[in-house]
């Protein structure tokens, strides 16, 4: 404690509180970073299973398309002329709508791809900020 005209310092309870500020917003710059980390790895897991889930679309789309398409031409060539053609049409919408569900999914992918980048980003600049604080 240190008296000086009309005032008193205590030097103990100021260091200590600072170190106490210090302390306490360090735990909050190391919860945030871990925040970040698990959004990251949250949003890494969705795009994962998005690729996954358009590669089994594709791969399921692509064969009834073309299965459509052989089969419809066969009719079309045994003289079944309006079944065929039906087929034929069946197959071209399924594989047209296949192909515009794998755009759509991309575009998903790349906006998710974005914020995985700004989240990563992010992350190395908590993990500077932290790592400089020690």
């Amino acid at each position: 404690m240190q008296r000086r005209g009309g005032t008193v310092v205590l030097h103990g309870l100021a260091d200590g509180s600072r170190k106490a500020r210090i302390d306490i917003q360090r735990a909050a710059e190391l919860l945030d970073l871990t925040r970040l980390k698990e959004e990251a790895q949250g949003l890494s897991r969705r795009r994962d299973g998005m690729l996954t889930e358009k590669i089994n679309w594709q791969k399921w789309g692509y064969l009834i398309g073309s299965a459509l398409l052989l089969v419809g031409f066969f009719v079309v060539r045994s003289g079944g002329f309006v079944k065929g053609l039906s087929m034929l049409m069946a197959g071209i919408l399924t594989i047209n709508f296949i192909r515009r569900k794998d755009k759509a999914t991309m575009a998903e992918v790349r906006e998710l791809d974005l914020k995985i980048d700004l989240l990563n980003g992010r992350i190395q600049d908590r993990e500077k900020l932290v790592n400089s604080s020690r």
